[in-house]
């Protein structure tokens, strides 16, 4: 008898759930869940900006090295209006760590933005206008400002190369349709579906196969 494509795609997921779970990644998933938006502070906007900015065109692991080492050095200062009026220093510290005058601009960019906007106002705005609010920030793409929104607590899902190729294979048209539809059937957060799925993927070299394995031929479409 064939199973159901429905059952099928939940327990591919559960499945990719276990493995990283099994893989040490638990402290992952919990963060991600327990994500607030409404406790969210300058600090961590900041934080979840460099770590997208320098994401950009670099691997996990090229920027986990330098991330904790620049978040340390602003979180010398007391308040955005210091790390403003600081901002040469601060900069030429970072450019010590992170060689890349684009992109340590473009998170003072961002300061300048979060500065000039207040911390309150801004993030009114962001629930407002979603990711289209931070495009015209420099290394602001729709998927990073998605990535952003994920990482401060909005439950949403970003376009991630991983996430496209496992959303086609499972007859998705996009990747939110393919997160949002496992959110509805699991109650889990739509960004933590998001980040099991995307982590599973760079764990798993195999993860196109062995997901497609859990999926059975059926006249179901989504």
């Amino acid at each position: 008898m064939k199973k159901n494509k429905s059952i099928a795609l939940i327990e591919a997921y559960l499945f990719a759930k276990k493995y990283i779970i099994k893989r040490g990644y638990f402290s992952e998933i919990e963060w991600q869940d327990n994500r607030d938006y409404n406790n969210i502070r300058y600090r961590d906007l900041i934080n979840e900006a460099i770590w997208v900015i320098l994401s950009a065109g670099l691997s996990y692991k090229v920027v986990s090295k330098k991330f904790s080492s620049i978040s340390m050095i602003l979180e010398q200062f007391e308040n955005l209006d210091s790390l403003v009026k600081n901002k040469k220093n601060i900069r030429r510290k970072i450019l010590n760590i992170f060689n890349n005058d684009k992109k340590v601009d473009a998170i003072f960019t961002f300061i300048d933005f979060l500065n000039d906007k207040g911390v309150e106002q801004f993030k009114k705005d962001l629930i407002i206008l979603g990711e289209t609010y931070l495009l015209e920030l420099p290394f602001f793409g729709p998927a990073t400002s998605r990535h952003f929104l994920k990482n401060i607590g909005i439950s949403i899902s970003k376009p991630d190369r991983h996430l496209l190729r496992i959303s086609n294979l499972c007859g998705f048209k996009s990747v939110d349709s393919l997160c949002s539809y496992i959110e509805k059937r699991t109650e889990e957060k739509k960004s933590v579906i998001d980040l099991v799925i995307w982590r599973y993927a760079t764990i798993d070299k195999n993860y196109l196969f062995n997901i497609e394995n859990h999926l059975v031929k059926s006249s179901i479409t989504f």
